[in-house]
């Protein structure tokens, strides 16, 4: 007890740390079954610090929520032609179509403009080598406002880049030349066409006429003109005999019948034919006077029913994550792929849902998977 109160008188509250106790029992001071009753005993507690526990050190990494994989919705077309221009993008007019025509405002997404210093190296190291000579001229021009793919393309293409800046006036004669940043273009153009015109008035779609269509009228026109030959046949162009000029050719046969047998014969034949071509189209005539109207009428719901057919619609085309078009190509009377800002064809589609890839484009599709993953 004299112990516990010379403790009580001369220790100061919160200085002792259970850790000095045990330091006492290593030194054979005390008794290890002593640290436990100091420790638990409720007149010497308010003498200890009470220590936190120590956190246990995790080698767990600190995981950051992943964003959310619902996609931001799309801003339609439409809505992008009518944006206003944007400095602190690409100022690349970009082609997007709805039924073959082409929205004229839309501008490239891409940030990343190439600086005149950059553009220089990029364009030296094109596969089609172009001279330094021909690099430094383009170069004199450029401004650095156009994205890596765009400028590439502005020094490739033979008039430039063919749909222009969407902060100049657009291009009215709208020709895309063929080929590719790769492997270079040529001087065959391929016409594309506006929405709207000069005065800011929707296109109508130009529609193709139907070969099937055309063939219906044809035999239309057929029909009405054997109906009119035949309907002349049963008026005045095939006089019929009258009773009175058939007697007497009977007379007249008679009276050839002693000297002259075959040529008696010869008109019996004749006049025989002559009878059964009329009795024929007689008959002709009153049948199609029965069935006319009705086969004319089909020929006409035939006719009513094979409108003008009109371009087929683009469509999206997606493949591997990456949205591309479905164009019918009328020159080549069948379905095509194409890039959508280049609007040029990278293959066809298959019947698997893949691409039959152009030479070097399963290339450069690999490196957009890539790119969007």
């Amino acid at each position: 007890m004299a112990a516990l109160q010379i403790a009580k008188t001369n220790l100061t509250e919160k200085t002792i740390t259970t850790s000095f106790l045990d330091e006492l029992v290593a030194k054979g001071l005390i008794e290890s079954s002593l640290v436990e009753r100091i420790t638990n005993d409720e007149d010497l507690a308010h003498f200890f610090i009470q220590e936190k526990p120590k956190k246990k050190k995790t080698s767990e990494k600190k995981t950051t929520k992943k964003p959310s994989s619902s996609k931001v919705a799309k801003v339609s077309d439409t809505d992008r032609n009518s944006e206003e221009y944007d400095p602190c993008r690409c100022c690349a007019r970009i082609w997007k179509a709805e039924g073959g025509l082409g929205f004229d405002n839309i501008q490239c997404n891409s940030k990343n403009m190439v600086t005149a210093e950059e553009a220089k190296d990029i364009l030296l190291k094109l596969e089609c080598s172009p001279s330094e000579k021909d690099v430094e001229k383009f170069l004199e021009g450029y401004v650095g406002d156009f994205c890596k793919k765009h400028m590439s393309q502005d020094f490739m293409m033979p008039k430039g880049y063919w749909l222009g800046k969407v902060n100049e006036k657009r291009p009215e004669e709208l020709m895309l030349p063929s080929g590719s940043i790769k492997n270079g273009y040529s001087e065959e153009y391929k016409p594309h066409r506006w929405m709207y015109d000069e005065n800011g008035d929707k296109v109508e779609k130009a529609k193709r006429s139907s070969k099937k269509k055309e063939k219906v009228e044809e035999k239309v026109e057929e029909v009405n003109e054997l109906t009119a030959s035949q309907d002349n046949a049963a008026g005045t162009g095939l006089p019929k005999k009258t009773d009175e000029e058939r007697d007497e050719m009977a007379e007249f046969l008679e009276w050839k019948k002693a000297n002259h047998q075959e040529t008696v014969e010869a008109h019996a034949n004749e006049e025989e034919v002559e009878e059964k071509e009329e009795v024929e189209v007689e008959v002709e005539v009153e049948e199609k006077e029965e069935e006319g109207p009705v086969a004319e009428t089909d020929d006409e719901e035939k006719t009513e029913e094979l409108s003008d057919e009109e371009d087929p619609e683009d469509t999206v085309y997606c493949v591997d994550g990456i949205e591309y078009i479905k164009h019918w190509d009328e020159d080549e009377k069948a379905w095509i792929i194409l890039e959508p800002e280049e609007y040029s064809k990278i293959g066809v589609p298959k019947e698997d849902g893949g691409i039959g890839f152009d030479s070097d484009e399963e290339d450069a599709h690999n490196e957009r998977v890539h790119a969007a993953n």
